[in-house]
């Protein structure tokens, strides 16, 4: 009865915590990837060594320095992430790269003036979680990794390496997407 009850609630919360309003609207409900063994292995994935080393560069990368994230600071993130995933689909619209990170915000922040490092954690294992394929620690460790490298990297003065990181300018993201998708194609022609 005892273990029952606790099977019952640990499937409830992680019903709760992965299928919220917006999975569902999405279809997650009626997913495969979405069934009580994929949210088992979701949770798996976050626990992870692999995903929380992952998940700490970025905080580190993005928070720069930082206790805690400023609302500032986090949509200098959240548009720097928009840039690299809506170059994958095409043009990027800076009205919904605004309203998408506003709204982001008030999820992640709830309703707070800033982002703590297990709220930044949560968030980005969402990202993550909603922008790769399998449900595999190497898989969501890997992305959390090259969007970390996409929007961010190490500060250097004079080529050599001084610490700590800074935000990519957000040019050299749209140029980078930009070939990427003119290689793909490419490579989905030569492939046909």
């Amino acid at each position: 009865e005892t273990l029952h009850r606790r099977r019952e609630e640990l499937r409830s919360r992680l019903r709760r915590m992965y299928l919220d309003s917006e999975a569902v609207a999405a279809g997650a409900r009626d997913s495969s990837l979405y069934t009580d063994e994929y949210l088992v292995l979701r949770e798996l994935c976050r626990s992870d060594p692999a995903v929380q080393a992952a998940l700490t560069r970025a905080w580190e990368a993005c928070a720069q320095g930082e206790e805690i994230m400023s609302k500032t600071a986090y949509l200098s993130m959240a548009r720097r992430i928009y840039l690299v995933l809506a170059m994958r689909m095409g043009t990027p619209s800076s009205t919904e790269c605004r309203e998408i990170s506003e709204k982001d915000w008030e999820r992640d922040a709830n309703g707070k003036d800033q982002l703590t490092r297990a709220e930044f954690f949560s968030s980005w294992f969402q990202l993550t979680d909603g922008n790769t394929i399998g449900v595999q620690a190497g898989e969501y460790a890997a992305f959390i990794l090259r969007m970390t490298d996409r929007i961010a990297r190490v500060r250097t003065v004079d080529g050599r390496l001084v610490g700590g990181y800074e935000w990519r300018d957000d040019r050299a993201i749209w140029a980078e997407s930009s070939v990427d998708r003119v290689l793909t194609r490419h490579a989905q022609k030569k492939a046909a």
